[in-house]
């Protein structure tokens, strides 16, 4: 287990070893369907909160010339960043969050050397459309506990440019039955100037 940085708070992820019947699991459901079983297993005998929010399967763990697993290696292994990578930030600063049933609200600023700035575009950097929707679903999975399946997103609009430095505020509603959401991210000192908005439908839990 290792503790990583998420969109809204620190969570806890694991990077696991399958058993034979592991890789079953894994081969038949992907990870996925493992990271399910084995939440319900722990769920016996631990509180929600301390439950692996992602999962990472790996043939071995890696370790170091001591023969130790260092918590850097893993959350390399957790992020899907090389060392060389992670010398560039590829989420938002997190300022500040507020979370009840049904809605959270997280203030970032974008850093100025976001490595998905770059190639985008030189001399005008900004953050494309996609990073901020991947930011949201980021920010989704921490709310819902695992990674979310998305069926359809809809009403998807990109009002404003987004820049380094901007300092967002993100709003995320989810419906009570867990399957619909809606987002905006505005301007922090200027709510007023949206950059993006939707809803979207997920994927009905089996």
């Amino acid at each position: 287990l290792v503790l990583v940085d998420g969109a809204v708070e620190p969570r806890v992820a694991a990077v696991v070893v399958p058993t034979r019947e592991g890789h079953g699991v894994y081969a038949a459901g992907g990870r996925r369907a493992l990271g399910r079983q084995l939440t319900e297993h722990l769920a016996r005998d631990f509180d929600r909160v301390l439950l692996p929010r992602s999962w990472r399967v790996v043939d071995e763990l890696p370790r170091d010339a001591r023969g130790k697993t260092a918590a850097g290696a893993l959350q390399a292994i957790v992020r899907d960043d090389s060392p060389e990578e992670t010398k560039q930030p590829r989420r938002p600063e997190v300022l500040a969050s507020h979370r009840e049933p049904g809605l959270t609200v997280v203030e970032w600023r974008v850093p100025k050397d976001l490595a998905f700035l770059e190639g985008h575009f030189p001399g005008h950097p900004v953050v494309a459309g996609v990073v901020q929707v991947h930011w949201v679903m980021g920010v989704l999975e921490e709310s819902l506990g695992a990674p979310p399946r998305l069926a359809s997103l809809e009403a998807l609009k990109f009002h404003q440019v987004l820049g380094p430095g901007e300092r967002v505020r993100l709003r995320l509603e989810t419906g009570p039955d867990g399957e619909r959401f809606r987002f905006t991210l505005v301007d922090a000192a200027r709510p007023q100037r949206t950059f993006s908005s939707g809803r979207g439908l997920l994927e009905r839990q089996p």
